[in-house]
């Protein structure tokens, strides 16, 4: 985990509990206590969520998960969205091949 990102159980489960209920996430949007924001979701599938700061203004957060592992990522504003999500399906690509 990256410094001063941390996440307690609850918040885990609830993460974990957003790939299973896309619909109410698509409407009602998600907020996580670690970052102190409110996220609206773009994208989300059975794997991968995409989510920019309610307003759009702050960045947003890129969340995918594999067989084992959460990965959750954010960007800011000034980064490209495009880049972070490329990176993030990249690494979780390899885990998945690596069986994790």
């Amino acid at each position: 985990s990256s410094v001063g990102f941390m996440l307690d159980p609850d918040e885990l489960s609830f993460i974990v509990k957003l790939f299973r209920e896309p619909t109410l996430l698509r409407s009602e949007g998600f907020h996580l206590t670690s970052t102190n924001l409110e996220y609206q979701c773009l994208r989300s599938d059975k794997n991968s969520i995409y989510a920019r700061v309610e307003g759009g203004e702050d960045g947003g957060v890129i969340i995918v998960k594999t067989n084992t592992l959460v990965i959750i990522a954010t960007y800011a504003n000034n980064m490209y969205p495009s880049i972070c999500v490329e990176a993030v399906e990249n690494l979780a690509d390899y885990f998945r091949d690596k069986g994790k």
